[in-house]
């Protein structure tokens, strides 16, 4: 994943701006994160206020990456969740404003956001996740990150330690180097490049280890990673 702001995608790098469609029910709200995202290497080609104007608009617009801003108590919560569900199956999903309570996340997770920044994020944070997902990387908040851990292990603790146990049997070494990388925030093409190997071949192996673990995305498969000692040490 992208440490500063000189790791971002270059212009040399980026054959066209990263298309963004901007999500977010307050209008001060959203115009700050429009005015946050308006850099060279960003263009945010639509604007959504309601979940049904976030799937309209990224129908139409085909943005490489949607930015939702999210209050967990407010109204258009549940809406806007359902709306991410649909959305993240095409597209990277960063969700911005949550709050450093650990349901919150668990939600946004379940509902496929690949990127999230609690509230108090910066203006770099912004620019890194939104480069990190144009990437297919991911920008994780670490601690709220291992409470999610402790919670979702808690609520199925006997399935899922069976579960680890088979997945810690079946996954090739290969995979589980794979796996390792993803933990680390690398996207598809930064993995292929550190192991010497295609896109394709990673790609191959992802699905793989989705497969085997039996979970529905590599948000999911990096929180395994993590809370089986495949992930950075800082995040155990």
């Amino acid at each position: 994943m992208p440490r500063s702001r000189s790791d971002l995608p270059q212009p040399s790098m980026c054959p066209r701006p990263i298309r963004v469609v901007v999500a977010e029910s307050n209008r001060v709200m959203r115009k700050g994160l429009c005015a946050i995202l308006a850099w060279p290497h960003v263009e945010v080609v639509s604007e959504a206020t309601t979940a049904q104007e976030l799937i309209e608009q990224t129908e139409r617009n085909a943005p490489d990456i949607v930015v939702l801003g999210y209050r967990p108590l407010h109204s258009d919560s549940i809406p806007m969740l359902e709306a991410m569900q649909v959305i993240s199956q095409k597209r990277p999903v960063v969700v911005v404003g949550l709050q450093a309570e650990v349901g919150a996340l668990i939600e946004a997770i379940i509902h496929g956001a690949s990127c999230w920044l609690v509230d108090g994020f910066s203006v770099e944070d912004l620019w890194l996740a939104v480069a990190a997902a144009s990437r297919g990387c991911s920008v994780l908040d670490r601690k709220v990150l291992a409470e999610a851990m402790l919670t979702l292990s808690g609520q199925s603790e006997h399935g899922h330690h069976e579960h680890a146990m088979a997945g810690d049997l079946y996954l090739s070494p290969r995979e589980c180097e794979v796996l390792s990388l993803l933990a680390q925030g690398m996207g598809n093409e930064d993995v292929a490049r550190t192991l010497s190997v295609s896109a394709g071949t990673v790609r191959t192996h992802v699905h793989n280890i989705l497969t085997k673990l039996g979970v529905a995305d590599r948000v999911r498969a990096v929180l395994w990673a993590i809370e089986h000692g495949l992930g950075p040490a800082d995040a155990r």
